[in-house]
């Protein structure tokens, strides 16, 4: 009986006091966040916070500038994560639905993992994330294509988010942060990276 309570006592603890993830919450955050993708109305914010209580871009951006995120001030933080979150609604969210609405997807894996990736420094860091993967029968002009689309979650203080998607063997954060290294040499620094974007969005 002591041996039993211990045991319970331990798990307890567990639960309580780490970052347990437990057995298909990802899978069901990422479910939750492809209904948010396929309900999405443009003009309507509700179908907006829907869909950014998974997909966390105030973290997605910060990693996306990577070391020089703690470089900008507060008002190019600011402007930055503003206009950052606009062209991703207007570029993906939409394009999203869509996509998820017009060809079948199965859940394939869901895998807790190690990771050595940038967060906001030059240095590598070991991440413990979470990768849900799924199968996409892609329909084409052609017939049907098959594409794998990995979702990649963390825990953070308002719980497990997506973070990062890795689709055709890409990350989308990796492709952001080139894009805006490139675009900030370019463009002569934060404020040029920044203009670039709002041109982005308004065309």
């Amino acid at each position: 009986m002591k041996k039993i309570l211990a045991i319970l006592s331990l798990l307890i603890f567990t639960a309580t006091f780490s970052n347990i993830t437990f057995a298909g919450e990802a899978q069901s955050k990422v479910e939750q966040l492809i209904t948010g993708f396929k309900n999405y109305k443009k003009g309507n914010s509700g179908s907006v916070k829907n869909i950014e209580k998974v997909l966390n871009l105030d973290f997605m951006a910060q990693r996306s500038m990577n070391f020089h995120w703690p470089k900008m001030s507060d008002n190019e933080k600011k402007e930055f994560l503003d206009i950052f979150k606009k062209l991703v609604e207007k570029m993906a969210y939409e394009k999203s639905g869509t996509y998820f609405k017009n060809n079948k997807y199965t859940f394939v894996s869901e895998k807790r993992i190690s990771k050595k990736d940038y967060l906001l420094s030059r240095k590598k860091e070991k991440l413990s994330i979470t990768a849900v993967k799924l199968k996409v029968d892609y329909k084409t002009g052609t017939g049907i294509k098959k594409e794998n689309i990995v979702f990649y979650l963390i825990k953070r203080p308002e719980g497990l988010v997506v973070f990062d998607v890795e689709l055709l063997d890409g990350s989308l954060v990796k492709d952001y942060r080139n894009q805006f290294s490139r675009t900030k040499r370019k463009k002569g620094g934060i404020k040029g990276l920044i203009n670039s974007m709002k041109d982005k969005y308004n065309e």
